[in-house]
């Protein structure tokens, strides 16, 4: 899909920074090629004083984590279970990110409060805990 607007190209850029990411698992190393000195050289660099240029920046962060990402998400990983990055909740989490709502209240975000109720009724279903416990954070 081309994207017309120049702010948003970066995030084509990282879609196929992903999908690249995600094509490879299979065939890709599991764990860390590199050591930790490299990792520290390769992103350890003098702050800018001015902003960059957004597809530089994701340029040079996929570029500099080079070596240093584990296969987690891949089929071949049998180190221990941290997430669940099956494609639809990937791409969830890139909606809420790019939706960027705040949950902690229903004025600040009606569908995000509603999702966070629905869920720990989920919760309180699973774990078999009453109806009427809270799933909220509550004020001291």
């Amino acid at each position: 899909m081309e994207i017309d607007d120049p702010s948003l190209r970066v995030l084509s850029l990282a879609q196929q920074h992903a999908f690249s990411f995600l094509n490879n698992l299979d065939d890709a190393p599991v764990g860390a090629t590199v050591d930790v000195q490299t990792l520290r050289q390769q992103l350890q660099k003098p702050l800018a004083d001015s902003g960059l240029p957004p597809e530089q920046v994701i340029t040079e962060l996929v570029r500099d984590v080079s070596g240093g990402l584990l296969g987690s998400a891949g089929g071949r990983f049998f180190g221990w279970v941290i997430g669940g990055a099956v494609p639809a909740a990937l791409a969830a989490d890139w909606l809420t990110a790019t939706w960027d709502q705040n949950g902690a209240l229903y004025a600040t975000s009606p569908a995000a409060a509603v999702v966070e109720e629905v869920a720990g009724a989920w919760l309180k279903d699973i774990l078999r805990l009453p109806a009427h416990a809270s799933s909220t954070a509550q004020p001291a």
